[in-house]
């Protein structure tokens, strides 16, 4: 898969990282999409996160032993994450102070140095989240995959996901995004589950179906998503979390195979 490039797979990648930047611009201009007392974002929101742990789930990979795993992992996420968090919760209130805008009192250092702990990043950068529990959902993942039969590591990795929905629904609150990571395990299963089928080119489409599916998918997620936060593991129906962004993630996924390539789309998607 590394070796040659599936177009369709990059098309969805950028309709992903699309999505989220939809997501950003419409958190940053306060702006709520709503139709028919719908709001339009939530309804996003019920695959958007989704498909991302589902696209890390098709390139996962064990690598020979856990030490190269963990330092793969530890490289790629963690540290990334750990060099933004110190930037913006030492560097930058360093920087306001040496020129002279106190905007930063001792507590409120304290408080952005604990915000990923509590906060999930919110005050420094909100989309570390991300970064952690990906970085916890590999490595979650690679005890899952233990389990070489295959009903065996669904149904481990759709334990993990309802032990994380129980996290929300009672709001237990876990540092470093691990109850969110603990939810989003089913979508990282499902996505490797796809990377079999992509594997043994077993995911030829009718298009009569395919059509009554995606409309289908359209009125569920429509009309069922209710509110959806993963960074803050928070969900107005925790019921509807995995069918809603299963139906979502698959739903893309189609499309993007139909399309195959859309030009700067599939181009973002690669990078």
């Amino acid at each position: 898969m590394e070796k040659n490039r599936i177009c369709w797979i990059d098309t969805a990648k950028g309709i992903c990282i699309l999505l989220v930047v939809i997501n950003h611009a419409i958190m940053i201009t306060h702006i709520e999409y709503i139709y028919g007392n719908i709001n339009i974002d939530n309804s996003l929101s019920s695959f958007r996160m989704p498909l991302y742990f589902t696209l890390s789930g098709i390139f996962f990979k064990r690598y020979d032993n856990i030490i190269t795993f963990f330092n793969k992992k530890t490289n790629n996420l963690f540290i990334p994450f750990l060099f933004f968090y110190i930037f913006g919760s030492i560097f930058i209130p360093l920087f306001f102070q040496v020129i002279g805008f106190n905007m930063y009192s001792e507590s409120s250092f304290k408080s952005l140095a604990l915000d990923c702990l509590y906060n999930h990043c919110n005050q420094i950068n909100g989309p570390l989240w991300f970064l952690l529990c990906l970085f916890f959902a590999n490595i979650l993942f690679y005890f899952v995959t233990y389990f070489y039969n295959m009903s065996l590591l669904i149904f481990f990795s759709l334990c993990m996901g309802i032990i994380g929905l129980m996290f929300s629904y009672y709001r237990i609150e876990l540092p470093l995004s691990i109850a969110s990571s603990f939810t989003c395990l089913p979508f990282f299963c499902f996505g490797y589950l796809v990377k079999q089928l992509i594997r043994d080119n077993r995911y030829k489409m009718k298009y009569i179906p395919f059509m009554f599916y995606i409309i289908s998918c359209s009125f569920l997620i429509y009309n069922y998503s209710g509110f959806v936060n993963f960074s803050q593991n928070y969900f107005e129906f925790p019921l509807t979390v995995f069918p809603l962004g299963i139906l979502g993630v698959i739903a893309l996924l189609m499309i993007s195979k139909a399309i195959n390539t859309l030009n700067l789309v599939t181009y973002i998607g690669r990078y």
